[in-house]
């Protein structure tokens, strides 16, 4: 079409030829189209005959002709194809952009509000909420909703008092009208009970999570599938984490459920905590035995319980450290410590048993009951040898006065008497026996010196051994010189000499060969008398002739050999 058939005063702008190229500045180009505004600074259409028609003079400028252009009057009818960019250094100031089948719209302005919503739905627009899902908004007004995310189909579709929420999922708050401060994570999460009052400053997270909320929950959490599903008003104030988790609690109330199906089984048990990741069928007995950790919280500490159902407990870490557990109560403070250096456990406390109760340790060789908590060793015990006459004759001791009333055995030198020892079933195998003599003098002007005793001792094991049950053919044999004997009257004195070792020599027993019902004979003779007096030397006395062995402190398992097994 020409200018020639044009009356430029009522002839229509579509007729014109060329409206698809670049002529209008005042348009906002599309992006392919590419260009700047200035490209065609002056827009005039040449007639055949040289005249110039004004395109402002032409009918129906207001048209849309130009598909190739986005309009800047938030008024457009359509974006078919491609892509494009919308910045307001292109834009500016808008309010709407209509998508193509008009189902859904765009709206967005100076409030920061961006919604997807049918037309019939649009909130009012001093309602400060973000709503993504196709039926958004659609149900229901929206006279006092506040500052809510919805983001999900349906999602909040009948909303008119909720404030403060977060709904996201298929269908999330579709039934919810008095929500305020909770959040809706996934399908059907939060859709309580209309009718009979929802949840309000809770949230839920999860596949139908809070379903079925409904009477005035207040403050539940429930995160996962179905987890507080059916929580109700007298169930406020719960805490269920895990697929499942809760799924049956209606009135349960300030309870604490973490892991896969933890607390199913509850209906209306209150203030429990339950950490568990397995199906218990419902049962709550089960649950309460099988359950890692189950407890009853309360006000009062004293009222509280807390089961940990586990075969093994371990506390600590993997540094070199000591580890304390405390008992506290009003009164006192119960305290066992694992000294990890020594490799003990130190209690600070007395250990009692229940009648019928017993301290048991294991059968084996050299277990029992160690002394010092800084350097724990086997205590020691005596066998006790008495000094008595076994007959009389020549180099034998005679019982004299020793003080007052008192009568003890004097000896001279080369006078001696027999001692028999017979080890018990408290003896730590394979340790050291020493032999030790006790002994005084009466004289009170004596100044000093020492005594010489010589020991001669065989050993044979008990219960008929092959090997071992013989006495030593020679009897081992030394000399013990005491310490000095100082000047106070009737001083007792102790002289100890060790009389086995790793093994056997002409003093010393091997301690290997030592048992339980194993005999010591020993003779023991008082060889020189080198006390010094200032008047004159008298001889000394012997009270009593002992072995020093360490003790487990418990009985062997068995009486006869192996005692151990």
């Amino acid at each position: 079409m020409g200018l020639e058939a044009l009356t430029y005063a009522t002839d229509d702008h579509g007729k014109l030829l060329g409206l698809g190229d670049d002529d209008h500045p005042q348009y906002l180009k599309e992006r392919a189209s590419g260009g700047l505004d200035t490209e065609v600074p002056v827009h005039a259409h040449a007639s055949g005959s040289g005249g110039t028609v004004d395109h402002g003079a032409l009918t129906g400028l207001g048209d849309n002709d130009h598909p190739q252009y986005v309009l800047n009057d938030g008024e457009a009818d359509d974006i078919i194809n491609g892509t494009f960019s919308l910045t307001t250094d292109d834009f500016g100031e808008f309010a709407y952009l209509n998508i193509t089948d008009e189902t859904n719209g765009y709206k967005i302005d100076g409030d920061t509000v961006f919604t997807i919503i049918k037309p019939a739905g649009n909130p009012a627009a001093n309602e400060n909420l973000v709503f993504l899902g196709r039926e958004t908004g659609n149900i229901g007004g929206f006279t006092s909703a506040q500052e809510i995310v919805a983001l999900g189909s349906l999602a909040a579709a009948s909303i008119t008092s909720a404030g403060e929420s977060l709904f996201a999922g298929n269908s999330t708050g579709r039934y919810v009208t008095t929500e305020v401060g909770n959040t809706f994570v996934g399908h059907r999460a939060g859709q309580g009970n209309v009718s009979q009052g929802a949840a309000t400053r809770s949230t839920f997270v999860g596949h139908a999570a809070g379903q079925g909320a409904k009477n005035g929950v207040v403050h539940v959490v429930g995160i996962g599938e179905f987890a507080a599903a059916s929580v109700t008003g007298a169930g406020s104030r719960g805490v269920y984490v895990g697929a499942y988790s809760g799924n049956n609690a209606t009135t349960a109330a300030n309870g604490i459920f973490i892991g896969y199906y933890s607390g199913e089984a509850v209906v209306t048990e209150s203030d429990l905590l339950i950490i568990d990741s397995r199906d218990r069928n419902e049962n709550l007995v089960t649950t309460s035995t099988h359950a890692i950790l189950y407890g009853f919280m309360q006000d009062d500490p004293e009222d509280q319980t807390l089961d940990i159902n586990v075969k093994q407990l371990s506390i600590g870490t993997d540094v070199e450290q000591d580890i304390a557990v405390i008992f506290k109560s009003s009164a006192n403070v119960g305290l066992f410590t694992w000294k990890d250096t020594e490799d003990y456990f130190l209690y600070a406390n007395d250990i009692a048993f229940a009648n019928g109760e017993f301290l048991i340790f294991d059968k084996a060789s050299g277990n029992g009951i160690k002394v010092d908590t800084t350097t724990p060793t086997f205590g020691w015990r005596d066998l006790l040898g008495e000094t008595t006459t076994r007959s009389t004759g020549p180099n034998k001791p005679s019982f004299e006065a020793y003080n007052g009333e008192i009568n003890q055995y004097r000896f001279s030198a080369g006078e001696h008497e027999h001692y028999d020892f017979h080890i018990p079933h408290d003896y730590v195998a394979e340790t050291d026996i020493h032999l030790h003599i006790h002994w005084s003098q009466i004289s009170a002007t004596n100044t000093g010196g020492t005594v010489d005793f010589i020991y001669s001792a065989i050993y044979a094991k008990g219960h008929n051994q092959v090997s071992g049950s013989a006495f030593t053919s020679t009897p081992i044999t030394a000399t013990i010189t005491s310490a000095d004997a100082g000047t106070i009257r009737y001083q007792q004195h102790i002289t100890e000499a060790i009389i086995s070792g790793a093994s056997a020599t002409a003093a010393l027993f091997d301690r290997d060969d030592l048992e339980p019902d194993g005999l010591i004979l020993l003779t023991l003779e008082m060889d020189a008398n080198n006390l010094t007096d200032s008047v004159g030397v008298t001889d000394p006395f012997i009270h009593f002739v002992d072995i020093h062995y360490q003790s487990t402190n418990i009985a062997t398992k068995d009486k006869v050999p192996d005692f151990y097994t």
